[in-house]
């Protein structure tokens, strides 16, 4: 996947996606399961939908309060872009595309 250039009208999407990117990173590390390898994971319905790079297990104890507060994050990147939008008429089409694919990714940590 290509980044998002620097200097563009997308500037402030880029930001959130970081910054959301970020924060679920360190979530993860945080409550890492250690006895446990990184995996690449499948999709049951879709074979040929896989994650782009392997994903660090969490700790059976954790995943419950960790798939609340990713949700959480996901939920307030999702929030943030529509307003960011109001700024810029013509982008607010691929603004809320963007946060609806957030919005999606909840899903699959519900699943």
């Amino acid at each position: 996947m290509e980044p998002i250039p620097e200097g563009t009208d997308y500037d402030e999407v880029r930001g959130v996606l970081q910054d959301t990117s970020s924060r679920l990173i360190q979530l993860a590390r945080q409550n890492r399961d250690p006895g446990r390898g990184r995996v690449t994971v499948t999709s049951a319905a879709n074979p040929a939908e896989r994650t782009s790079r392997p994903l660090a297990p969490v700790r059976a104890s954790a995943q419950a309060a960790v798939n609340l507060e990713a949700t959480r994050i996901l939920e307030e990147a999702a929030a943030i872009l529509p307003r960011s939008a109001e700024t810029a008429r013509e982008r607010q089409a691929q603004y809320a595309q963007i946060a609806a694919a957030i919005d999606s990714s909840k899903v699959l940590l519900r699943s």
